[in-house]
């Protein structure tokens, strides 16, 4: 059986429209101020 990592949630594809919606706007914003993206690792327990 695998289980969550404690402190990390998965986005389900029912959220998942939902979740890059929120991602693109929130990165057209902040690219007006000269932030970027920035990808951190997946972490899995092993």
């Amino acid at each position: 059986m695998i289980t969550a990592v404690k402190g990390f949630n998965d986005i389900l594809p029912a959220e998942g429209f939902l979740w890059r919606f929120v991602e693109d706007e929130a990165a057209a914003l902040f690219s007006t101020y000269g932030y970027e993206v920035i990808k951190i690792p997946v972490v899995e327990k092993t």
